[in-house]
């Protein structure tokens, strides 16, 4: 099944895979609402979790340039 987003909503097989460019938009996302995780991952359909993990790097490898 798709997502709003056009990727694939997960359905309790093997883990979804998304592109390096869905995760950037996803974290500008986030960052750019001020919403809950579980609120931006479900526009999304995506894990919240995984979210988090996405910001999280994203946090860590903006720390790493500066």
């Amino acid at each position: 099944m798709m997502s709003e987003s056009g990727e694939r909503e997960h359905d309790g097989g093997p883990s979804p895979r998304y592109t390096a460019e869905f995760k950037q938009k996803a974290v500008e996302l986030y960052r750019k609402s001020g919403a809950p995780y579980a609120e931006v991952a479900r526009r999304l359909g995506c894990d919240a979790g995984s979210l988090a993990d996405w910001v999280k790097k994203a946090d860590e490898a903006e720390r790493l340039v500066r």
